[in-house]
């Protein structure tokens, strides 16, 4: 069995920390989130208008690559360029990574805390090329609302042919890009290199991994994400231009990337226009709309409030409450905490305050 699908045994352990622009990583989930342009708000509007640009195939594809052939097309390892990886995968024989996509799923999740130190795997790989096999086993493994069967499916008619798989993929990837994500990358990656520059030399004291992953990402980092950080022996955290108030993450072996909204660390006495609009940006990308200002009122009134409850004040519906709140939880404004089995939630004025000082320092105002 890959030593990387092994779940660990939990003991203590050290996690390295690294920062790196990631060039591979960063295009890569930038597709990923093509796929969920419609559906979440706040991403950087690179994301939606590439999406808007892209032809009713093209868009099949993108979540056909992406989501159906994720563990084929993930990296294993960290490239100094997209085009590197591009090179590597076209060299790479369409049978490994056939084998490594259903190895990847095969074995149980290394954030799986119910499978730590079982060295067996979750169902026999061969039996997965059966498709019937193949799907029951999705549908049990993961949630059964994120499965599109149909899209399944057609993954595992490309994945038992691994030369048409391959060539699929890379049609994909080189296409999107040549056309979509060449250009975007030479235009943030001076920005990137900087917050990575800015992050390299802050002074982070004696944070542990998952300490220093809560100050940089500014997300808190509890529940699955804690999970991650925690088993991880290896931590690279990764500005993306794109993200925006988000988390993005890969995983193999013992190493863990994160992608977080680009920005500059806080007090770290380095000034960039172009790093606080961006981080701007996503502020109040989050504050620019009247159902989340009305969400915001409503929590500033109330010391909490569980979702149906906004969902009948404001005469939502379900899903359009659930894009919002995880919008203003994602970008800090709204705290998120399970009672029983209700998701509730209460006003954060901190980061209301801190998006209020960003705005001054970014007008030379203090």
């Amino acid at each position: 069995m890959p030593a990387e699908l092994q779940a660990e045994l939990v003991r203590p352990h050290t996690t390295t920390v690294e920062f790196g622009v990631e060039p591979a990583f960063n295009t890569l989930y930038s597709l990923v989130l093509l796929n969920y342009a419609e559906n979440i708000s706040g991403v950087d509007p690179f994301i939606t208008n590439t999406w808007n640009a892209l032809s009713a195939e093209r868009r099949h594809n993108n979540r056909l690559v992406m989501e159906g052939l994720h563990f084929a097309v993930m990296p294993i390892r960290s490239w100094k360029s997209f085009d590197e990886y591009l090179q590597d995968l076209t060299a790479t024989a369409p049978v490994v990574l056939r084998d490594r996509l259903l190895a990847r799923l095969a074995y149980p999740k290394p954030d799986d805390a119910a499978h730590n130190g079982h060295p067996e795997p979750l169902i026999r790989i061969e039996s997965l090329l059966d498709k019937e096999t193949y799907i029951s086993f999705l549908l049990d493994k993961f949630n059964r609302d994120e499965i599109d069967v149909a899209l399944e499916r057609e993954a595992h008619d490309y994945f038992t042919d691994p030369p048409r798989m391959h060539a699929l993929i890379l049609y994909h990837l080189q296409t999107m890009w040549r056309e979509f994500m060449r250009a975007e990358w030479q235009r943030v990656r001076p920005m990137l290199d900087e917050a990575v520059d800015a992050f390299r030399v802050q002074e982070f004291g004696k944070a542990n991994a998952l300490e220093l992953a809560r100050r940089v990402t500014l997300h808190e980092m509890t529940g699955y994400w804690e999970g991650l950080v925690q088993r991880a022996r290896r931590l690279v955290l990764i500005p993306s231009a794109h993200v925006g108030p988000y988390l993005g993450k890969f995983s193999y072996e013992e190493t863990l990337w994160v992608l977080f909204g680009a920005r500059l660390p806080e007090g770290g006495g380095i000034e960039s226009s172009a790093l606080t609009r961006s981080e701007l940006l996503v502020r109040l990308s989050a504050l620019n709309d009247d159902t989340r200002l009305r969400i915001l009122e409503l929590l500033a009134k109330r010391e909490e409030l569980c979702a149906q409850d906004l969902i009948t004040l404001l005469d939502l519906s379900q899903p359009a409450a659930s894009r919002h709140l995880k919008q203003l939880t994602a970008t800090g404004y709204v705290r998120e905490r399970r009672r029983e089995t209700n998701k509730c939630y209460s006003l954060n004025p901190e980061r209301l305050d801190e998006t209020c000082e960003l705005m001054n320092r970014f007008l030379g105002k203090k």
